[in-house]
């Protein structure tokens, strides 16, 4: 889903029967100064590896089933970080209202974080990215994720 709805925009409001609501969850893995990044389908912007919720799907689920079809591991999930309000719409029109939720992962003990992960597919392409090379125009969203977590790490013991 892409085309974020500016509160500025010129586009009309969507009634409230038009907009769907769903959850979604993030993981912002860091190891070595790099963050692990998926590419958005539409956009070809990055952001963290993560998906929307399936009714009944809790976000620790979700986010570990789709580490697992992305990267082919779980991580190791951490603290809810970072949460935000996105409205978008997607290829067929509907207006959507997401909740998004960013948790601090971690790679389980023996995963191989050195080099780019093979995705399962094209369409979920995902790669590392330096820390201190990202920008904020790299990124689909999800980029105050990534610093608070970064914030966080350098607290940590």
């Amino acid at each position: 889903m892409s085309d974020t709805i500016s509160l500025f925009s010129k586009r009309p409001e969507p009634s409230a029967e038009e907009v769907v609501f769903r959850p979604a969850v993030y993981g912002v893995l860091i190891q070595n100064q790099r963050v692990l990044l998926q590419q958005g389908t539409q956009s070809g912007l990055w952001r963290p590896v993560g998906v929307v919720l399936a009714n009944g799907q809790t976000p620790l689920q979700a986010l570990c089933a789709q580490f697992r079809a992305v990267v082919h591991f779980s991580p190791r999930p951490g603290p809810l970080i970072y949460m935000e309000e996105r409205r978008s719409t997607d290829g067929e029109g509907r207006c959507w209202r997401l909740s998004l939720l960013y948790y601090l992962v971690h790679a389980a003990p023996g995963i191989a974080t050195e080099t780019d992960p093979s995705p399962v597919n094209d369409a979920q392409q995902v790669s590392w990215f330096s820390v201190h090379e990202l920008s904020r125009d790299q990124m689909e969203f999800g980029y105050v994720a990534i610093q608070t977590a970064l914030r966080r790490l350098e607290r940590a013991p």
